[in-house]
């Protein structure tokens, strides 16, 4: 019995699962929102904009996390981890799942 509790502590388990760190970003006010599943204990967000009045006409927004994660939204186009995945827009939710696949609005976005 008491080899089956010390199984059940936290350090028995993989550490993936014992590190699981989400985020979530909301950029540009609402623009897009970006969700990591595992960002490995936190994240660091790079913001570039510029706007004319009240509207920006320009933005992009750079996400690392973990071990080399990295998200970029560039004038509306998606990059992750270098890889070009489309364009995004505004309203738009991104979520990179533990497994390195990304959803956008819930459905699949595979590199391009």
């Amino acid at each position: 019995m008491l080899t089956l509790f010390a199984c059940l502590q936290p350090a028995c388990r993989p550490a993936l699962e014992r590190h699981q760190a989400p985020v979530r970003h909301v950029l540009g006010g609402g623009r897009y929102t970006v969700e990591i599943e595992n960002a490995g204990g936190g994240s660091a967000l790079k913001l570039y904009s510029h706007s004319e009045g009240p509207t920006v006409t320009e933005g992009r927004y750079e996400i690392s996390w973990g071990e080399g994660g990295s998200l970029k939204i560039d004038n509306g186009r998606l990059t992750i981890g270098g890889r070009s995945c489309g364009v995004v827009a505004e309203g738009d939710k991104i979520i990179v799942r533990t497994d390195g696949s990304v959803l956008v609005n819930g459905k699949p976005r595979q590199p391009e």
